[in-house]
């Protein structure tokens, strides 16, 4: 069976056959211009952003000021916002505004001068001695347009270790700056901007023994070779409570001793005047032999004023070479120490540590020579931060 296809008027079979054939996959290059990768439509961009940055600041934020200054009061401004420093910045609108400026201008600082390597050096070497035959203009501004195998290539190497050192450089002094951290006290008010505080750069370290409060060395060696070139200082604290129970019992002593030596002076001079009513003629033996018999008693048991007396001295001597211990710096401990390090990222990282290794300690694990001088099965490690705002206590 035969079909006949009728086609409308005015359209051939050629035409038919046309209608039904695929389009083609890609349009000629020459056709449509090329919008992506152009120089031109990447600097609208740009303008176009800068130009609403720009007109927020005019028209939004300088309008807090119910007028909208002139362009002299406009530059005086914006010079006074340039010259202020950090502390300014921090007693006015805090210290996170502060550490915001503070990335803010140490990212311009690497991106301008990333920009101008850039520009200087990378955008003309691609530009003229690449020689890669490229369709659009933003190709020919890149490292494509350089052949293969060009001794140029390595010129580029070279940008890009250069690129990284400074970016390196950048981060690195960023941080160094932020190290400088001032926070908020309890009720959330800034900190003031000429106090540092070291709370936030300290551990607290608990059950270390009680001897290396008088010879700390041990300590800060592990602590140094742990954190090489971050600690700043280790304080091992003697124990107060002990000291001020030695205080007040060798005051108690004192009072004790000083309550005795005035009644014995008392009942020597009693004795004396005894002695002397007897030689004038009341002669009573029997209560005389009474009291030596009861006085003998007594000192053959240790109760006399005398031998009470010479135990209270023997106790304060020892009471004040103990206190003397805490004068010349070797009493005991209080178990505690705490670690003071250069930057607050060290700090937090060591709490992360000795509680991570807390967790997972097999049983069983043998611990270096110096971890058993130290005691460091037995540690416990929190941040001194952490510690002072759990209880309460604020801090300006």
């Amino acid at each position: 069976m035969e079909v006949q296809l009728s086609y409308p008027t005015g359209m051939s079979h050629a035409s038919g056959s046309s209608l039904f054939s695929p389009p083609p996959l890609y349009p000629d290059a020459d056709d449509l211009p090329a919008w992506y990768g152009n120089i031109q439509y990447l600097l609208n961009i740009s303008a176009v952003g800068a130009a609403s940055c720009v007109l927020l600041f005019v028209f939004v934020k300088l309008r807090s000021d119910h007028r909208i200054p002139g362009p002299s009061a406009l530059f005086v401004k914006l010079l006074a916002v340039y010259h202020a420093t950090a502390s300014q910045i921090a007693l006015h609108c805090g210290a996170d505004a502060r550490q915001f400026l503070g990335i803010e201008r140490s990212s311009f600082i690497v991106l301008a001068s990333l920009s101008v390597i850039s520009l200087v050096v990378a955008l003309p070497l691609n530009l003229w001695a690449g020689d890669v035959p490229m369709g659009d203009q933003f190709t020919r501004t890149t490292i494509s347009h350089i052949p293969a195998g060009s001794p140029l290539l390595w010129f580029h190497f070279f940008l890009m270790f250069l690129v990284v050192v400074i970016a390196h450089l950048g981060i690195s002094r960023m941080g160094d700056y932020l190290r400088n951290t001032r926070f908020r006290d309890g009720s959330g008010n800034p900190s003031d901007s000429n106090f540092s505080s070291i709370a936030i750069f300290t551990i607290m370290v608990q059950g270390i023994p009680k001897n290396l409060a008088a010879n700390k060395l041990p300590l800060e060696e592990f602590f140094q070779h742990r954190y090489p070139g971050k600690v700043y200082r280790v304080i091992a604290p003697f124990d107060i409570c002990s000291f001020e129970d030695l205080i007040a019992q060798w005051n108690k002593v004192q009072t004790e001793i000083c309550r005795l030596e005035s009644l014995v002076g008392a009942r020597t001079i009693a004795g004396i005047g005894e002695d002397d009513g007897a030689s004038q003629g009341s002669d009573n033996t029997v209560w005389r032999k009474l009291k030596t018999l009861w006085c003998t008693m007594v000192s053959m048991l240790g109760y006399t004023d005398d031998e009470r007396l010479r135990k209270l001295h023997n106790l304060k001597l020892v009471l004040e070479t103990k206190l003397l211990d805490y004068k010349e710096g070797r009493a005991p401990g209080a178990g505690l120490a705490f670690v003071i390090f250069k930057d607050v990222y060290t700090t937090n990282m060591a709490v992360k540590d000795f509680q991570a290794e807390r967790k997972k300690r097999p049983i069983g694990r043998f611990f270096p020579l110096m971890e058993l001088q130290l005691g460091r099965s037995r540690w416990r490690v929190e941040g001194l931060r952490r510690l002072l705002t759990s209880t309460g206590i604020t801090w300006v």
